[in-house]
């Protein structure tokens, strides 16, 4: 029911060796194409010594850690997201209202009609059962979970990297 409310969403976002949001057109046009292996080269694990001619690998872990960390920042600060949250939590609170008024209806309709305690089909329970789901939802929505799916490394460059980079 969540995702219907509020769909997952998926946000990429590249940031500089000085965690700084990449906003150069220029730069973004090259990001944002995919990998392709003719111009392209995978820096695996057998290629660690790429990333060290480039950056210095006793600050290596520690520039991760804080790319993760403006990461989650960044997209956790982003007006969009947070306009896209407000309009979600909006909809999602017209949706219970408009559930609960049709389910407080249906009990006074059923207690106008059974005054003997038969047993009805909707209880104030299941009323203030909705309220909490409400309540709930809409809490999430403005408050979502931020998942940082993976962190990457592109390193742009004129240059062909060879595997026998040395500093």
């Amino acid at each position: 029911m969540a995702d219907a409310y509020f769909p997952p969403q998926f946000k990429t976002i590249f940031i500089d060796t000085d965690l700084k949001v990449a906003t150069d057109l220029g730069l973004m046009k090259y990001l944002e194409l995919p990998f392709d292996k003719k111009y392209d080269t995978n820096l695996t694990k057998d290629r660690l010594e790429v990333i060290h001619y480039l950056i210095d690998s006793s600050i290596w872990p520690d520039l991760c850690r804080q790319a993760c960390t403006e990461s989650y920042r960044i997209i956790s600060e982003n007006s969009d997201l947070l306009r896209l949250s407000d309009t979600c939590a909006d909809e999602a609170k017209k949706g219970f209202e408009k559930r609960i008024t049709q389910l407080q209806l249906r009990l006074r309709d059923e207690q106008t009609k059974t005054a003997e305690k038969q047993k009805t089909s909707v209880s104030q329970r299941d009323i203030e059962f909705e309220e909490l789901m409400r309540d709930t939802l809409i809490h999430g929505i403005k408050k979502p979970k931020i998942t940082l799916d993976s962190v990457g490394f592109i390193c742009i460059s004129k240059n062909q990297f060879g595997f026998d980079v040395t500093r």
